[in-house]
């Protein structure tokens, strides 16, 4: 496994195209709140497509564009968050944030993402539809997903 050094910076990273069907307007709009909300957060964007200028003025995106198979590996373990937006495809529709320490048994005050720092971040998701599995169960911090319990 590749590692990096530790960073202030929070890399989240999206690898597909950039399209309607893919949701990459919603992820814009997300952003726009998350960068304001998070001044070390950086957007990395691999892919490219019709919706690419929806991201344009964002703060802190890296457009790298379409890249060959072999180097998307070497782009996700240059990140620390891996973002799935999608209007149609039935997986990656849950999300895995920080398991080691918000694991689905794992109550508040235990759970990481519990505290009351991680408030506005699980705010911006719920805005944009998102539901927190914490939140609204009171186990699985782990989990945020575009679906309805």
């Amino acid at each position: 496994s590749t590692s990096r050094p530790p960073s202030d910076t929070c890399r989240f990273i999206y690898v597909g195209a950039l399209s309607e069907r893919k949701a990459v307007d919603i992820l814009a709009a997300a952003w726009r709140e998350i960068a304001a909300t998070y001044p070390h957060a950086v957007l990395r964007l691999v892919g490219d497509g019709e919706l690419r200028d929806v991201f344009d003025g964002l703060p802190r995106v890296e457009r790298r564009g379409a890249v060959a198979p072999a180097q998307v590996g070497s782009e996700l373990a240059d990140s620390d968050v891996l973002v799935l937006p999608s209007r149609y495809d039935a997986w990656g529709v849950a999300l895995d944030f920080a398991p080691e320490g918000n694991a689905y048994a794992t109550k508040a005050p235990r759970a990481t993402l519990s505290c009351k720092e991680c408030e506005p971040w699980w705010e911006i998701w719920e805005s944009h539809g998102a539901v927190s599995l914490g939140r609204a169960a009171g186990c699985d911090w782990m989990h945020v997903q575009f679906a309805t319990l």
